[in-house]
């Protein structure tokens, strides 16, 4: 695929609907813990809250640009998941077992959207707050907030993204979230990097984990659960990472693409691309229908046996004991299957290397091209033993 095909591609993503996911907060934790809601109640607070008005007191002075500092009911919260992520319940009830009780300073102060024609508070940042507060205090629990009013003039959208970007800069400068929830809120606050990566993935008809309510009208071939490993991908190439996708998608048995995945097909197209069209040459075909071709034979089911030739857990076995060479095995067992598929189409392979001593390998582990790739990955003395065996293994 050429760069200006790939441009095309991506301008053909679908664009996402923005529209809110309105959770209750005291009713989802009362739902949560109903059977231990009472137990909980009555730890009450360990301190007393901050000197600030009630937020009655002050509601004539909300404002969409100029926020308030009050006590609001956390009975009133509620958090729209189109943008915010779902609550650790274990960190929540670990942190109220070890202070033994709500912390209305550790509480520090949370950020709302006030919307007055429902009467709620929107949690832009501090929902985990909110819900202790509820656990330990019950409905009539009270908590510190910086409260803005929410804009009636703009679109439904347009406030979605407003808060978005609030949560999104606030979530990660106090809190870590999990790379999904990272770049769900980076997308809907229209963040460079999420942007990108979205629009590239789901450009290819592939979903991404978390991000399915932005895109109702679409049903996906596939899920890309780290879409971030997408992004370090495309920055080896774009046009190989873009592939990739495709290959995935449409010859291999996995629902979900994780970061291994994704980066080890990238990987072998990108680094082993001019043998690949080397090999296609030898086999009267062009680099894209021989690729294609070998990963339909490889990935199809068995014709005789009606199984799997080789499913993709295979692919991935044992990667888990590997940090960042967890990419090398996989790649590794790729040109394995290829030196096979070479072998099954009765090609010497020394034509497309020059090398007569390796005729029956496509690709040998004592090659130039190989050891250029280990050194690429920074794969040391010790462990790159186990690449050369998968490579050298019959």
């Amino acid at each position: 695929m050429t760069s200006l095909e790939l441009l095309l591609l991506e301008q053909q993503a679908p664009t996402a609907v923005f529209k809110r996911i309105p959770v209750h907060l005291y009713k989802e934790v009362k739902e949560k813990y109903k059977d231990q809601w009472e137990e909980f109640n009555k730890k009450g607070a360990i301190d007393v809250p901050p000197d600030l008005p009630y937020w009655k007191e002050i509601q004539n002075k909300f404002d969409t640009k100029v926020s308030q500092l009050a006590l609001i009911d956390s009975s009133l919260c509620w958090v729209d998941r189109s943008y915010d992520r779902e609550v650790n319940w274990a960190n929540l009830v670990k942190f109220i077992a070890d202070k033994n009780g709500f912390s209305h300073s550790d509480a520090q102060i949370i950020d709302v959207v006030y919307d007055r024609r429902k009467q709620r508070f929107y949690v832009v940042i501090g929902q985990h707050r909110v819900d202790m507060s509820l656990l330990c205090l019950g409905i009539n629990a009270k908590i510190a907030a910086r409260i803005t009013l929410l804009d009636e003039k703009l679109e439904p959208a347009e406030q979605i993204k407003l808060e978005s970007n609030r949560h999104h800069t606030e979530a990660n400068n106090t809190t870590d979230q999990k790379p999904h929830e990272k770049l769900l809120s980076g997308y809907t606050s229209d963040d460079e990097d999420a942007v990108a990566y979205t629009k590239f993935i789901t450009a290819h008809n592939i979903g991404v984990i978390g991000q399915d309510h932005l895109f109702p009208e679409n049903t996906f071939v596939k899920t890309c659960k780290a879409p971030w490993a997408v992004g370090r991908a495309m920055n080896i190439s774009k046009e190989d990472c873009s592939f990739a996708l495709q290959l995935i998608r449409d010859y291999m048995d996995c629902k979900d693409i994780d970061g291994k995945l994704i980066q080890s097909v990238t990987q072998y197209l990108f680094y082993f691309k001019k043998r690949l069209e080397q090999a296609a040459k030898a086999m009267g075909k062009d680099y894209e229908t021989f690729v294609r071709d070998f990963f339909q034979h490889t990935f199809s089911q068995d014709p005789e046996k009606g199984v799997l030739m080789h499913p993709t857990d295979d692919l991935l076995e044992g990667t888990k004991d590997f940090r960042g060479e967890s990419t090398v095995v996989p790649v590794c067992r790729l040109i394995k299957l290829t030196n096979q598929y070479i072998r099954m189409k009765k090609i010497d392979a020394s034509s497309i290397h020059g090398n007569k001593k390796e005729k029956g390998k496509w690709v040998s582990a004592d090659e130039e091209i190989f050891q250029k790739y280990l050194e690429k990955c920074k794969v040391g003395l010790v462990l790159a033993q186990i690449p050369r065996q998968i490579i050298n293994s019959l």
